[in-house]
């Protein structure tokens, strides 16, 4: 009885208002609470053996990326449904690096030489377009296997 009061407690802690955010991930429909119960259960789960201070620390630390991934620009809404559809049963943390990688990429990627171009389009061929983070590492990989005459 004593942990899901300390579950109920938590929950409302944590809830995240209703408001319109810059990026808006397609979670599927769910409400804030249902994302919130995940999150504590995803934690509890996680951390559980850590006891409460894991617990706590995992829900302040889940908290928080998805905090920042409200803030994000239009620009990476497209990288952030995708992240989120591959790591929302691991969690927002890595959501939000997945976004954070990925955007980083894109970026990246658009700053290379036209001269590379066929390598980039070659990596995404063979990753996807969107896998940004991949086609990153196998056009740096294969422009400096071109560069040292391989």
């Amino acid at each position: 009885m004593k942990f899901h009061y300390i579950v109920a407690i938590v929950l409302g802690l944590i809830l995240i208002p209703d408001q319109s955010m810059a990026v808006r991930i397609d979670t599927g429909g769910k409400s804030e609470a249902e994302l919130s119960s995940e999150m504590v259960r995803r934690c509890q789960h996680q951390m559980g053996e850590f006891g409460n201070e894991g617990v706590n620390t995992c829900i302040e630390s889940e908290t928080a990326a998805r905090k920042a991934l409200d803030d994000y620009p239009d620009e990476v809404e497209d990288i952030a449904d995708r992240c989120y559809r591959m790591n929302r049963k691991v969690g927002w943390y890595l959501v939000k690096r997945c976004t954070d990688d990925n955007a980083a990429a894109k970026e990246a990627l658009q700053s290379y030489p036209a001269e590379h171009s066929s390598i980039v389009e070659a990596c995404e061929d063979e990753f996807g377009r969107r896998r940004y983070d991949l086609v990153l590492q196998c056009a740096d990989a294969r422009i400096a296997k071109q560069a040292a005459g391989d």
